[in-house]
């Protein structure tokens, strides 16, 4: 069985690929062009790994765009329209200009060359859409955004920023390509949903289908540690081992309600991350006698916005601001520190990329958590993690203050997530895609 793993947001893939390939599976990354680059820069496959030479024979960088540009390439009036974004962009020196470029005629060829050979796609983004013009249905889909990327949240380039003059400009080219990625999901065998409620639901009420809640080995915990501390990161280590208690932020900060957005709208996307400057700064009021330290990254839009709350706050001096750093570099971070703080969404959405990697570094995950114990279990198939359940910004404190009290059970508790990781994410979840993979593949055989 080959299997081809398509695109690479948050590394998901690259993780998937290192799975597979210690389970003996044939699998093979292909990454879009804009993969690991420009703002994705961080997400980059090498800096997932302290050993990228082992895999550079598995992963082929291809000229396909994750845009609706390589979606509705075919289209004369589309490419016409694409050809002048990407002008203009490039005359603007968006770094990211590329991927308004329309694909070139006999892009469809080339796709269904690169995957002649594999009996099994997995992708997300507009991978459906896209291969769907070379004739080929994926295995399986994911989103790797809470909805459906390309099909729900129509509205939410407008939501984030963009100009309400740009979002109508090229409103009928989304509402075409949405109606080719539905096309191509209804044929796709079967629709993943790791984020359980926003995804099954978009797939449900806009595509027709039922989807399967099932989690991604979205990071992997296999790979040996460098015995020496790198020397871009020696000053950290140093700072951390100066304060009695140090806690990492490392999610994306996005928290200000922005003109024109709806309640609604600020609700689905809100990681409320002021929460955690907020409770940070109560604890340094609290606990006067001790040096706590929060650790946080130069990331995400509302990241200025939280750099001057921690001024108005007066914490600046117990916050450790650094820039954008590869995974495998806060990963050691991480395993210096006593405990990672999460996000805090007032939607029922599981915790995403920073909290899988905080319970595989077997650290105590303060995260937000509004689900009840038994339903979420039952929503997702394996019960909790020991996280530290958050509701309110009150939580996030009472939180800060049990691990800065009692570090003896915060290292338990740290203990029992790597563990509950091990058992029901990591290399264990991956043998379970392993046997849904190997029972699609028998039944397409029998069905031929």
């Amino acid at each position: 069985m080959k299997v081809a793993l398509i695109g690479n947001m948050n590394n998901n893939n690259f993780a998937m690929l290192r799975y597979f390939r210690d389970l003996g599976v044939d699998a093979h990354l292909f990454l879009y062009e804009e993969d690991g680059r420009f703002a994705a820069a961080h997400f980059a496959h090498t800096s997932d790994t302290h050993f990228p030479e082992k895999y550079d024979a598995h992963i082929t960088r291809t000229p396909i765009h994750n845009h609706m540009s390589d979606v509705l390439g075919g289209n004369v009036i589309a490419r016409i329209a694409f050809y002048a974004m990407y002008w203009a962009a490039k005359v603007k020196k968006i770094p990211h200009a590329v991927v308004y470029k329309p694909p070139k005629h006999g892009a469809s060829k080339e796709i269904e060359r690169l995957l002649s050979s594999y009996d099994v796609l997995i992708g997300s983004g507009y991978a459906p859409a896209i291969f769907a013009k070379a004739g080929r249905d994926l295995t399986i889909f994911y989103p790797y955004s809470t909805g459906v990327e390309g099909v729900g949240c129509v509205d939410e380039q407008v939501s984030t920023g963009r100009s309400k003059l740009a979002f109508w400009a090229t409103y009928p080219f989304y509402q075409l390509c949405r109606k080719r990625q539905i096309q191509a999901l209804k044929k796709t065998k079967l629709l993943v949903s790791p984020d359980g409620e926003a995804s099954l639901q978009t797939f449900k009420e806009d595509i027709g289908r039922e989807g399967k809640t099932l989690a991604l080995p979205m990071f992997y915990n296999l790979e040996d540690i460098p015995a020496d501390i790198p020397a871009h990161l020696q000053s950290v280590h140093e700072r951390i081992r100066q304060h009695d208690v140090a806690f990492v932020s490392h999610a994306r900060h996005l928290w200000q309600h922005l003109k024109g957005m709806t309640p609604q709208e600020h609700s689905k996307t809100s990681k409320n991350n002021h929460w955690v400057f907020e409770a940070f700064a109560a604890l340094l009021e609290k606990r006067k006698d001790r040096s706590p330290l929060l650790i946080t990254f130069d990331y995400g839009k509302d990241a200025p916005a939280s750099k001057a709350l921690c001024t108005q706050l007066g914490i600046e001096d117990n916050v450790l601001w650094l820039p954008t750093m590869a995974r495998k570099d806060i990963a050691l971070i991480l395993s210096w520190c006593d405990a990672g703080i999460g996000e805090f969404y007032s939607e029922k959405i599981i915790w995403g990329g920073t909290g899988w990697e905080t319970l595989a570094a077997g650290k105590p995950l303060i995260q937000g958590y509004l689900y009840e114990d038994d339903a979420f279990e039952q929503q997702y198939g394996y019960p909790v993690p020991p996280l530290l359940k958050v509701r309110t910004k009150d939580d996030v404190l009472a939180h800060l203050l049990s691990i800065t009290n009692d570090p003896v059970q915060a290292r338990q508790i740290g203990e029992a997530s790597r563990t509950w990781f091990n058992t029901r994410n990591g290399l264990a979840l991956a043998k379970e895609w392993l046997a849904i993979l190997k029972s699609s593949v028998k039944t397409d055989k029998g069905a031929a």
